[in-house]
């Protein structure tokens, strides 16, 4: 169950039966008292369940898809939780955002602008648009909210490893050039002074709010 955490879980998701994305939290406010319940290997799949890569995850009588549609980087999902619901002040906010690859997306002006729906499905086109686009909003917008205590810890795939890394691969190649890009990156940023303050950061024990009844 996601309520086995030690810490504050935030998962994004959309839920296609409901038409509404839907956010599965621990129980660390006294009005979240369902998601916890939710075995955490359904939550993991109904966030990773990518549209046209994958088939809908379903959790009761409820389909999902890849909160990635709306929160590919959910850095500001993270944000507003802490402001909203526990009550943080913007100023004592740090954010660590650890990337799985950012792959820029982009179309070469010799395909020209006319595209159809086939068009677009060509390649994940649509999709990888839609994750790519909303990610770069995310970053940008956090970086204004947070300044200097917002660090993103990601890597660009050049041309030749992209195609071991599509979003539908499971190979060992895939893994070890991810695997790879990863070591590099924290060979980067690993020994930086603000990523290691935030590191050494003793955060207060979380309290959760299993089987109590919602405040009115």
């Amino acid at each position: 169950m996601i309520g086995d955490a030690k810490t504050r879980l935030l998962v994004p998701t959309v839920n296609m039966t409901k038409g509404s994305v839907q956010l599965f939290k621990t129980a660390h406010h006294p009005n979240f008292i369902n998601d916890y319940k939710v075995k955490a290997i359904d939550v993991a799949m109904a966030t990773s369940a990518a549209p046209t890569f994958f088939p809908m995850a379903k959790i009761g009588a409820s389909y999902f898809v890849d909160g990635g549609v709306v929160a590919n980087t959910p850095d500001l999902c993270a944000i507003h939780e802490a402001t909203h619901f526990l009550g943080i002040e913007i100023d004592d906010i740090r954010v660590l955002s650890i990337g799985t690859i950012t792959t820029g997306f982009s179309l070469p002006t010799s395909l020209g602008g006319n595209f159809g729906a086939s068009s677009w499905m060509k390649n994940q086109r649509l999709i990888s648009m839609i994750f790519s686009s909303q990610q770069q909003l995310v970053d940008v917008m956090a970086r204004h909210r947070l300044g200097g205590r917002h660090l993103r810890m990601d890597d660009k795939p050049g041309l030749e490893q992209s195609s071991d890394l599509g979003l539908d691969i499971a190979s060992k190649k895939r893994r070890e050039t991810l695997l790879g890009m990863a070591d590099g990156v924290h060979q980067q940023f690993g020994g930086s002074a603000e990523i290691l303050a935030m590191l050494d950061h003793q955060p207060i024990r979380p309290t959760f709010y299993k089987h109590r009844k919602p405040l009115p």
